[in-house]
């Protein structure tokens, strides 16, 4: 399999802020409590993009309260696409037990069957038309290409794409073989349905291969959402030119974004006390953190806060002071 493409200097640039930030987010281990926070919250949103060209539901979804958010989501989908929902959900949660040396076709066939269980396994039978999502003055349109890949062709192009994929996995850069990764299976596209899906779930496979971004901080799914126009256009593009490069500079200013929106959950997460981005972190104690909650939170009062911690007023004020002095504002 010939793979055509050229490593442009955005996409070097973008590869070493991808690898300087990512480490940041490696470095939070002594504030793993946060860590954990952000991944489940990002895992979260991004299943959430996944199975919706609603643009606007990711942002509904993230105002609902915690306790509400499964019956909420329910009602805003409908419950067969909740049903993919909980499926691909699940299918994430569970990547981290999969062994990328053990991909093969039936593998594939296997993990499509955990994305669409009602679905069989079984390729494809028919050409396929390949939707399309445009929007026009406002309103979003569905359109369509063709698959160039025939059903006869899908076995053995999965094939090469195996044998390509397990000779770079672990030499080449993680970036670029998840990129590529993602574009052939949308290409081949398969299955009669899921192929998006499958293409991600491939891709984060890809991106953990060699351990180098271990940690689950990266999740391109709201990128492709928010940016599904170029998203559908560079995939036709790229099929018909057999060029990634353009592909490849969507794909990592994708991974860019997450973190950067992962980063801004941190910053959240730790009251202001950690920003990634501008290398600034203030220690706070188990007290000043739970003062700032209650606090910013819950807007309650210092004589409610002292009641609920059983401290004096005079020791809230003496907290309060203290954080405000390592450079917080409440």
């Amino acid at each position: 399999m010939s793979i055509s493409f050229q490593i442009t200097q955005s996409i070097q640039n973008r590869s070493l802020k991808i690898g300087i930030l990512y480490g940041k987010f490696e470095a939070l281990s002594r504030h793993a409590d946060i860590q954990k926070k952000t991944s489940e919250y990002l895992l979260l949103m991004s299943n959430v993009a996944a199975i919706t060209i609603d643009k606007s539901l990711p942002q509904r979804f993230s105002l609902v309260p915690p306790g509400g958010r499964a019956r909420e989501l329910q009602k805003m989908v409908g419950s067969d696409i909740y049903q993919e929902y909980l499926q691909y959900s699940e299918l994430k949660n569970l990547l981290h037990n999969y062994d990328i040396q053990q991909l093969s076709i039936q593998k594939i066939q296997n993990l499509h069957q955990k994305i669409l269980p009602k679905s069989t396994n079984i390729f494809r039978k028919r050409g396929r038309l390949l939707s399309k999502f445009v929007t026009e003055n406002g309103v979003l349109k569905e359109m369509s290409m063709e698959v160039k890949t025939t059903p006869g062709q899908i076995i053995p192009k999965l094939h090469d794409f195996l044998v390509w994929f397990h000779s770079n996995r672990n030499t080449g850069n993680p970036l670029i073989i998840a990129a590529i990764s993602h574009l052939i299976i949308i290409g081949i596209h398969p299955f009669d349905d899921g192929n998006g899906r499958l293409a991600r779930i491939i891709e984060q496979m890809a991106l953990h291969a060699n351990k180098i971004f271990s940690t689950h901080f990266i999740f391109t799914e709201p990128y492709f959402l928010q940016n599904f126009e170029r998203y559908y256009d560079l995939i036709e593009s790229t099929i018909q030119s057999q060029n990634y490069t353009e592909w490849i500079e969507f794909y990592t200013e994708a991974v860019l974004t997450s973190l950067l929106e992962a980063a801004k959950v941190v910053h959240t997460l730790s009251f202001g006390a950690i920003d990634l981005e501008n290398n600034a972190f203030i220690d706070l104690n188990e007290l000043e953190q739970k003062v700032i909650q209650l606090t910013r939170i819950k807007g309650k009062s210092i004589t409610d806060i002292a009641k609920e911690l059983g401290y004096s007023r005079q020791n809230i004020y003496r907290v309060l002071a203290e954080i405000q002095r390592k450079g917080l504002t409440l």
